[in-house]
């Protein structure tokens, strides 16, 4: 299993930010390479850290718990995790089941994209 990072800015952005992708899972395995992300990224200058999860086909409360553990992380040195996933996905559905929309930045990718 691999992640890939991608660099990216917005205008509304000074630093830049960061996106985790190419994920098709977010279970255990992908959850301690994401962590180790977060982390190496935590001090730097990036402002956001965006985990795209629109090919996610499994998740599981570890997965979960890692986008819990990674917010609270960046938030302790100013910066943002975003949780992006579509519509009527399974990741939609542990963020609704879960709550964690209420406290995690979410962006939502139409089903048709």
């Amino acid at each position: 299993m691999s992640i890939s990072i991608y660099y990216f800015t917005t205008n509304n952005s000074k630093y830049g930010n960061l996106r985790i992708g190419s994920l098709n899972s977010l279970t255990g395995k992908e959850a301690a390479i994401i962590r180790d992300e977060i982390k190496e990224f935590a001090e730097t200058d990036f402002e956001k850290i965006y985990i795209d999860t629109k090919y996610v086909q499994e998740v599981d409360i570890s997965g979960i718990n890692e986008i819990i553990h990674a917010h609270y992380l960046l938030q302790r040195t100013g910066k943002k995790i975003v949780l992006a996933y579509k519509e009527n996905s399974i990741v939609q559905r542990w963020v609704q089941t879960t709550g964690l929309d209420r406290f995690v930045e979410v962006a939502i990718i139409p089903a048709s994209a």
